[in-house]
């Protein structure tokens, strides 16, 4: 049996433990970068995330300029603005800070915020014509990222979500409306 002092010490180097991986923990990334993304052609996009302190950060890719350096500030907290060149994909982007992250499948093009309540969480299962709608939504230049559900007073750096590729079997679930207004801007945009 474990008296009480053996137990605090114990729990004790267990949490320094935990707190000295979270301290020297490798280059992570927001949920909202990453494969499947869009950025919007023609700017500079914001690519942020968390690194060990103080390390230098890169970014490599195959679109835009290609390369980027920062260095995580004393908390691990980096950005750096990355031109993202004319519309294309798919693309990759490597962050490394001695650890490399792959995010694969980037495209480059118009991204659009669609955003509300019950009328853009009707998904396209729930639409007229859904099984036909569903069918024929072979569009892998659509991706839709949702955004957890979370109440916060505060800004965030990050959200609970993930991006999904349109096709049949991803599409089911999209928002409907955002579903339609992005294959409508795809046919008029591609296929004026």
């Amino acid at each position: 049996m474990i008296n009480a002092g053996k137990r605090q010490l114990t729990v004790s180097i267990l949490v320094i433990l935990v707190l000295s991986c979270v301290c020297l923990a490798d280059v992570r990334l927001p949920s909202i970068i990453g494969d499947d993304m869009v950025l919007q052609q023609g700017m500079q996009a914001p690519i942020w995330g968390w690194a060990r302190p103080e390390s230098k950060v890169t970014i490599t890719s195959n679109f835009g300029n290609g390369k980027w350096e920062t260095t995580a500030d004393k908390e691990g907290k980096w950005l750096v603005k990355i031109d993202t060149g004319k519309a294309g994909g798919p693309y990759e982007m490597k962050i490394s800070d001695g650890n490399e992250i792959t995010v694969k499948n980037i495209l480059v093009g118009e991204v659009w915020i669609c955003s509300g309540q019950s009328n853009m969480e009707f998904g396209l299962y729930q639409a007229n014509d859904a099984a036909k709608e569903i069918s024929e939504a072979n569009y892998p230049q659509i991706r839709l990222f949702t955004v957890g559900k979370k109440v916060s007073y505060t800004p965030m750096t990050n959200c609970r979500g993930n991006w999904s590729q349109c096709s049949p079997q991803s599409v089911k679930g999209f928002s409907a409306v955002g579903y339609f207004f992005g294959r409508d801007l795809i046919n008029s945009l591609m296929f004026p």
